[in-house]
């Protein structure tokens, strides 16, 4: 064999042998980034709504129920001790105590806010007296205080002074007005019961006046009466919140839409 065809030979097999040890790299796919398909059947991460808490959850990623738009109140389910028709009466057109139907609601509030109402009297009406009494029939707490308005909505709240309510106890309020020959008298039921870890994340999350609404559907007549009617004077002119206390006065559970027109006022000093 000539020289000339070893060469030629000897190129034939470096070229097999170079394609043999080139093919499976070129046949490999290349190692890297991959190109991502976008299929618009998946949606893309938001980090804005994916991993973030939802309205409906808290900090301990606790799921809420969604909050009321409009005002309705539902009354507990329990109601005062015995016979509706011995726990005293919601008073009259001259004097009555603003509580449901029932004359019974619940409260959070160690000392709650009492609300009545008080029409211009003919006699001279110049104090107004507050009993509190435990289911034992007992007076816990009792004041007289000076009036500083003749007639409209008003409140006491229970002070710092008096025994604060205990939880799962139930207490009667008696409002007394008038003098000796003409008292008059009005009466409501009260328990306070303790929030559950959701609906206090929940309330802590809301604003001033889904609070009201959350307050209202559980069944918190004194929390919603008193924030309501605090937001109410904070804010004379708001159509939304003056919907709202007709919303709550006109209620077949709590009826009370003879005094709607009437005006929140301050009460009494000691």
């Amino acid at each position: 064999m000539s020289n000339y065809k070893l060469f030629l030979r000897q190129i034939s097999v470096n070229l097999f042998l170079a394609l043999t040890i080139v093919q499976p790299s070129l046949a490999a796919p290349r190692m890297g980034k991959m190109p991502i398909r976008q299929d618009k059947s998946t949606p893309e991460f938001n980090p804005t709504t994916t991993g973030a808490l939802s309205d409906r959850q808290d900090a301990g990623g606790r799921n809420h129920p969604p909050s009321p738009t409009r005002l309705e109140y539902d009354p507990p389910q329990r109601g005062a001790p015995g016979d509706r028709n011995d726990a005293g009466s919601r008073g009259s057109e001259e004097l009555l105590a603003l509580v449901p139907v029932n004359k019974y609601g619940w409260t959070t509030a160690e000392y709650p806010t009492f609300w009545f109402y008080l029409k211009r009297q003919t006699s001279s009406t110049s104090t107004i007296k507050l009993e509190l009494i435990d289911e034992n029939q007992k007076v816990v707490y009792q004041t007289t205080l000076a009036l500083t308005q003749t007639e409209g909505i008003m409140h006491i709240t229970l002070p710092k002074t008096a025994p604060r309510l205990e939880i799962g106890k139930q207490y009667q309020w008696v409002i007394f007005s008038g003098n000796m020959d003409n008292e008059m008298h009005a009466s409501g039921w009260i328990e306070r019961v303790a929030l559950t870890p959701e609906l206090a994340s929940q309330l802590q999350q809301a604003k001033p006046r889904e609070r009201v609404l959350i307050f209202a559907k559980k069944g918190f007549w004194y929390e919603t009466i008193t924030e309501l009617a605090a937001l109410r004077r904070a804010n004379p002119q708001d159509a939304q919140l003056a919907d709202d206390w007709v919303a709550l006065l006109q209620d077949p559970d709590v009826s009370l839409k003879e005094i709607i027109s009437q005006r929140l006022v301050p009460c009494c000093t000691p």
